[in-house]
């Protein structure tokens, strides 16, 4: 928008002139016809065209343009049927990105109900309000559901298409009814109590069950739009075509296709593999539609790293494209097309003279941000201290490494590849738990010790980055230790986890204390926002560690175990809510597992966001279930 339609065309008003005039008393003018901006004298708010208004407010945040909105009536009806002030307003809380909040489907939100029976969508919407003014009120009402615990919940099993895989849930449904549509599944079978694998989009959630005997492994697809009205598709054998199972660092949903590397899996007695990409239609049944292999007549062959276990290869989206990193027997990158699978271009991974990377262990660990994608790497001794040394002796110091990939050039025109690396990202001394990106250039780590660091990324030359400490935050206190003198035993502890706001004003960090399991929310400088104390009974979460998530998106930060979701407001720390999740009718105990203290035992995953929740039960659940909580 042009600042200039504020005045006449000729003069150009910038922002502080306008804002200076306006926040001076009003004053008389001395004629009604000149222009309040081009006099002397001082306007007021209900003088400035809409136009202005509009204008002045993209440059507010959201608490002083809503202040500003209700200034005055006449403030008001101007700034009312603006689009790009209520366009602008959604920017600032991102519920422009939020489709289910921009379907303009009324009729059919009438009729859908709430867990708890109340009408889920209970908004009166002003027939004359703009699209962009309506989304702004469904995001408010939005967020209202969650501190009201109106939600409306679908819960999906992992049994075929006669045996109920969906069900809305309410608050007045029996275990009975699930438990009878169940009893007839060839999926009903306590073997199938094991860990799964999962993946979803906007379009699909898929979950993978295998067994480590490899005597089944089956594949359950669902198709919604952002989760909203959960379909079941079908389920699919994969044991003929991916006997060992899939790793999830190698595959991945992309529209309607999934997209894997197979054989990532430790097969006996094999250590090359000539697969290395598949793509398969979930729209169709499964129906491969495209493969690459490397030729037998080729030296070419996928290796698993000798003396590694179970090295992880990685298999990424890159827009519409794959990119694959293995070793062949060399790490190396591989860029197919999506979904045909051509072999578009391959490239070994940057080395540095003074060790190489083949030599390290390649994590399993994962980021990305925009066209830019991230590995870590690690000596292999990296870990032996902790097994090896438990009366203080000095260790050997070691190192982690880090390689920055970036796609940028190569997206956008074809062009180079950059590769950077710093062989001192990480450091058994202190080394690295957790990580949380805030932009491209910039991450959050907990370190072992307790304390969260924050990292600007910054290129030194053509292949090489570093890390600048921006910001440190020493330990609050003593952190629970991980041997118990008294005891004379290992024992296990929650934590760290860590997540940031989107804008990185906000950082989140959970960790397991001598005094109890704490959350911290630092602002960007490391000011202590607020501290919550999570074994408070008021919240009554599961003490016993290996149970606990957290999450962060927008006005809310969650804690989940097994029965129940804490919600408090993500800026101030006060308490919003607890929403209980309806009891799975069939559970059993894994007496091997509860005997491993250092097993996670919580839900096998937790992802919240301010339009809804998804729960993948753990396997003590079963059939296993994913619970989907929908906001809007």
């Amino acid at each position: 928008m042009d600042y200039d339609r504020c005045g006449p065309p000729s003069k150009t008003i910038e922002k502080n002139k306008i804002i200076n005039r306006i926040s001076k008393p009003k004053v008389q003018q001395k004629s009604l016809n000149c222009d309040p901006l081009e006099t002397e004298e001082i306007c007021s708010f209900d003088l400035l065209t809409s136009v202005c208004l509009e204008k002045i407010a993209c440059y507010l945040d959201i608490k002083s343009a809503l202040n500003l909105l209700i200034t005055a009536k006449k403030v008001h009806d101007k700034l009312v049927p603006c689009v790009y002030f209520w366009k602008q307003m959604c920017k600032n809380e991102c519920f422009d990105k939020y489709n289910a909040l921009k379907t303009n489907d009324e009729d059919d939100n009438s009729q859908r109900l709430a867990w708890s029976g109340q009408k889920f969508h209970d908004l009166d919407m002003p027939e004359e309000a703009t699209y962009w003014q309506k989304v702004f009120q469904r995001g408010i009402q939005m967020r209202r559901n969650i501190v009201e615990g109106r939600f409306e919940m679908f819960r999906l099993f992992m049994t075929d298409a006669d045996s109920l895989p969906v069900k809305k849930m309410s608050w007045d449904t029996s275990f009975r009814e699930l438990r009878s549509f169940h009893r007839k599944s060839p999926f009903n079978d306590t073997r199938r109590r094991v860990r799964i694998n999962r993946y979803w989009n906007e379009d699909f959630l898929i979950v993978i069950q295998h067994n480590v005997s490899h005597t089944f492994n089956d594949i359950f697809v669902w198709s919604w739009k952002e989760c909203q009205n959960p379909t079941f598709l079908y389920s699919y054998d994969l044991l003929q075509k991916y006997p060992t199972g899939l790793f999830p660092t190698s595959f991945y949903l992309w529209k309607n296709f999934m997209v894997l590397m197979p054989e990532t899996g430790y097969i006996p007695n094999a250590r090359t593999f000539t697969s290395v990409i598949r793509v398969h239609d979930l729209n169709k049944g499964f129906e491969k539609v495209g493969s690459y292999d490397f030729p037998e007549d080729s030296k070419t062959r996928r290796h698993l790293k000798i003396n590694s276990g179970n090295e992880a290869a990685h298999l990424h989206r890159l827009h519409d494209k794959a990119v694959a990193l293995c070793r062949t027997p060399q790490l190396t990158f591989y860029i197919f097309s999506v979904p045909n699978c051509q072999l578009l271009q391959s490239f070994p991974v940057l080395q540095d003279p003074s060790r190489s990377l083949d030599l390290d262990d390649l994590d399993q660990r994962f980021l990305m941000k925009e066209n830019t994608m991230m590995f870590m790497f690690h000596d292999p001794e990296f870990f032996n201290h902790l097994f090896t040394s438990m009366d203080g002796t000095p260790h050997e110091m070691k190192y982690g490494r880090f390689l920055q990939v970036e796609f940028d050039d190569y997206i956008k025109t074809n062009g180079k590849i950059q590769m950077r690396i710093d062989n001192k990202f990480d450091c058994n001394d202190d080394y690295i738990e957790k990580i949380s990106m805030v932009n491209k250039s910039q991450m959050a780590c907990a370190l072992s010790s307790g304390k969260i660091v924050v990292r600007d990324i910054v290129t030194t030359n053509a292949t090489t980055i570093s890390f600048v400490e921006k910001l440190a935050i020493p330990c609050n206190e003593p952190l629970q230790e991980e041997f118990d003198e008294e005891l004379d035993e290992e024992v296990d502890t929650d934590g760290p986890s860590l997540c940031c706001g989107s804008n990185g004003n906000l950082i989140i960090a959970l960790r397991h204390f001598v005094s109890g399991r704490k959350v911290h929310a630092y602002d960007s400088n490391g000011g202590l926002l607020y501290e919550l104390c999570i074994d408070l009974p008021t919240y009554d979460l599961e003490r016993q560690p290996g149970y606990l998530s957290i999450d962060l998106d927008g006005n809310f930060l969650c804690a989940a175990d097994q029965n129940k979701i804490v919600i408090w407001n993500s800026k101030t720390g006060h308490y919003v809510r607890t929403i209980m999740i309806p009891e799975h009718y069939n559970f059993k105990d894994d007496t091997e597992e509860s005997a491993d203290k250092f097993c996670w035992k919580g839900h096998t995953d937790f992802a919240f966001t301010e339009d809804g929740i998804i729960i993948i039960h753990s396997q003590r659940n079963f059939p296993i279930a994913a619970d989907i909580l929908l906001f809007w």
